[in-house]
């Protein structure tokens, strides 16, 4: 009996010996994914685990979810993003067993030319693969693309031309505002101040404008773009040899003008051209009389600086650019 005994003990060390030996480590599942919902998360590592699983892999799998997209990060370190057009957990399925598929495919008969010849009939390769430094950038472009003018300020000069022997010449203030897109919503403001060969008349005007603008220098520092702006005008002249030729008036305004902009160091330099129409014209009599017209055509040049444009993603921060602060 006690021969029967050890015999019995000597077998069960045996079996338990042999299923040690042929159970394999287990497949594992690292997720990174914060912001999943738990039930996506379980349902993800079980469905990768099960893959691993059945192909006799023994090692951990990666999953990071980042902004950019969901990653499976391989054994050896690489990445490949999860296409979820089927869905994020066939996705990942169908990505980590096309891996497998290829890794089985090269290990038997090697890797095929790159690129691939015409009779190559193996599995697709992993061609969404990035490396971490690669994938690492991906984001932060998209970021700059998004920030890339959003607004800023324009300070210029304008020349206008109220007729062959007189012009105006003064300040002009541009405020460009957001939203996203090639489109700025505008302030402007203009000063003009009579000048040439009609001395003895005192003009001056002062424009309030508002709008949008299209492409440069609002929304793209180096390019071509446009205004179309709308407000109002007040006009004042005196006569100096005759008090009674003072006047004053208040009248309505539509600019179409035209934008070129070239980018330096911290602003876009740019060049206008601007048509300007008004409700009525403007007429000083006297000795030396001069007569403003409905239509203005005037030219102006200055600069613009984007309160958002590229990693600095402020005024501030540009001009301490500019300066080399």
């Amino acid at each position: 009996m006690l021969r029967a005994h050890g015999s019995s003990r000597r077998a069960m060390v045996s079996a338990i010996a042999i299923s040690s030996v042929a159970l394999p480590a287990a497949s594992s599942v690292s997720v990174h994914c914060p912001g999943l919902p738990p039930a996506v998360s379980q349902e993800l590592d079980a469905s990768l685990t099960r893959v691993l699983a059945n192909a006799g892999i023994a090692s951990t799998l990666g999953v990071d979810c980042e902004a950019s997209g969901v990653w499976i990060v391989w054994f050896d370190g690489s990445r490949a993003m999860v296409d979820q057009t089927a869905g994020l957990v066939p996705g990942a399925v169908a990505l980590v067993q096309n891996r497998l598929a290829y890794e089985s495919y090269t290990a038997q008969y090697g890797r095929p030319p790159s690129p691939p010849s015409a009779v190559y009939t193996g599995p697709p390769r992993p061609e969404l693969e990035v490396p971490p430094t690669e994938a690492a950038r991906v984001e932060p472009e998209k970021v700059e693309r998004k920030r890339t003018s959003e607004g800023g300020i324009g300070i210029g000069f304008a020349t206008a031309f109220f007729d062959a022997s007189s012009v105006g010449v003064g300040p002009r203030l541009d405020v460009g505002i957001g939203p996203p897109g090639p489109f700025a919503l505008l302030l402007s403001e203009a000063a003009l101040f009579g000048a040439g060969s009609s001395t003895s008349s005192q003009i001056t005007m002062f424009e309030f404008q508002a709008g949008v603008g299209y492409g440069a220098p609002f929304k793209q520092e180096t390019g071509v773009g446009a205004v179309f702006l709308v407000g109002a005008e007040r006009i004042a002249a005196a006569n100096s040899r005759s008090d009674i030729g003072g006047l004053w008036e208040w009248t309505g305004t539509l600019d179409l003008g035209g934008r070129a902009s070239l980018k330096l160091k911290s602003f876009n330099a740019w060049i206008g051209a601007d048509l300007l129409f008004r409700t009525s014209d403007f007429d000083v009599g006297g000795p030396t009389p001069i007569s403003i017209p409905t239509n203005m055509f005037f030219l102006s040049v200055g600069g613009f600086v984007p309160a958002f444009s590229g990693p600095s993603g402020s005024v501030t921060a540009r001009l301490a650019e500019a300066s080399g602060g």
